[in-house]
């Protein structure tokens, strides 16, 4: 019989669509392929969604759902702001989901534990002292909320924010230091880990695309559409949606009128909605059932993050489409893609627009640049071999 392995997310990572949801997929993929798998979500998924999970993983995976209770109550973000607890850490847990998570643990000495991020680590203290415990970062929370605490105008909510990050990086030490491995999406991030902790058993497990699904598309451009897709309702990705039609987006109108810009993906707020209305040009899609032939169609996508963490899925998705890509740097941050060779970066506005205006007046370097990017995202970070890995750092602790 295959020994068990525990998964624990504060989600259900169903449907795919977002990064989060993918990684998390793809991670109980792997363990599923070694593993007698369990995995403990919050609950709120609907019947037709779980349904939906469990045919995904082909009945391999048992999936429990637990209560976490009520997201950002007073008494929460007053216990974030006056204990050593980040506000995010404290939705996460409940007695309910602990007790649970108990009785699974005993039931079936789990021989592998994965937290999905730092917020789920204390569910896996319910494992036998033997069992191996992994946290699966998706990025270094702390990293990412210094960046948004940038954004920030003087006032309530940037104090409240800097503490919540100060407690992030005390949590971070502490998983940190109890984990047998953290797994990071770059060197970057690797290094971040180190510098909290530098004994930490670290891995790079790089996020990844399915190269078969989101693959080149003949004839299906449109000369004059730039793209920006990811959930609209994180706000790495409103910020940078904002910053693009404020300071960016109108130097390239003003030399070219005809371009358009897409905005797609699910969960717009309604300032944003209202934002993107009352800007001509500006395109709201909202989500789309096929994200490759949509992605397909875009001349240029733009990717002009200020924040955020991680490897951004959307790059590496619209890469394997083989459509050219403008980004910030922060937003290739990871990726080791080379400006000019496989990816045109340009932090600046004025920068950032003349080089999608260079791509946009060369539709042939525009090609050979996406065609680059694939090769690369082929070479690096097709989701098969990541999985391969995956199985490897869980079952071969003697590599450690």
């Amino acid at each position: 019989m295959a020994p068990a392995a525990l998964i624990v997310a504060n989600r259900l990572p169903w449907p795919l669509d977002d990064g989060w949801k993918m990684r998390t997929w793809h991670s109980i993929e792997a363990l599923a392929s070694a593993f007698t798998t369990t995995l403990v979500v919050g609950a709120g998924s609907t019947a037709a969604t779980l349904h939906a999970a469990r045919a995904a993983w082909g009945g391999r995976v048992e999936i429990v759902e637990v209560p976490l209770g009520r997201r950002n109550t007073l008494s929460r973000l007053a216990a974030g702001a006056l204990t050593r607890r980040p506000i995010q850490y404290l939705n996460q847990q409940s007695s309910g989901a602990h007790q649970v998570v108990a009785k699974l643990a005993a039931e079936r000495n789990f021989a592998v534990g994965v937290s999905v991020t730092t917020f789920m680590w204390p569910y896996l203290d319910h494992l036998d002292i033997d069992a191996v415990r992994i946290v699966d970062t998706h990025n270094v929370d702390s990293v990412n909320l210094d960046r948004y605490v940038r954004t920030l105008g003087i006032g309530p909510r940037r104090w409240y924010t800097q503490r919540t990050t100060a407690n992030l990086r005390a949590l971070e030490r502490e998983v940190f230091t109890a984990a047998d491995q953290v797994w990071v999406c770059s060197e970057e991030e690797a290094r971040d880990v180190a510098r909290v902790r530098s004994t930490a058993d670290i891995h790079v497990v790089p996020n990844g695309v399915d190269t078969a699904a989101f693959h080149p598309r003949d004839g299906t451009v449109v000369p004059h559409r730039l793209l920006f897709f990811g959930r609209l309702d994180y706000h790495p990705n409103t910020d940078a949606v904002l910053h693009f039609m404020r300071e960016i987006f109108p130097l390239i109108r003003a030399a070219r009128p005809e371009v358009e810009c897409q905005i797609v993906g699910p969960d717009a707020p309604p300032a944003l909605v209202q934002a993107i209305a009352s800007t001509p040009g500006m395109v709201l899609v909202g989500r789309v059932d096929d994200v490759p032939a949509t992605i397909a169609t875009a001349a240029v996508v733009v990717v002009p993050l200020r924040a955020g963490g991680g490897t951004r899925l959307k790059i590496l998705e619209a890469m394997a489409v083989g459509r050219p890509v403008v980004s910030t740097s922060i937003g290739a941050e990871g990726l080791q893609m080379t400006d000019g060779a496989e990816i045109a970066l340009a932090d600046a506005p004025a920068e950032f627009a003349a080089r999608v205006m260079a791509l946009l007046e060369a539709p042939s370097e525009a090609h050979a640049l996406g065609l680059r990017g694939r090769a690369a995202v082929v070479a690096r970070h097709d989701w098969a071999a990541i999985r391969a890995d995956m199985v490897r750092l869980a079952t071969q602790p003697s590599e450690w």
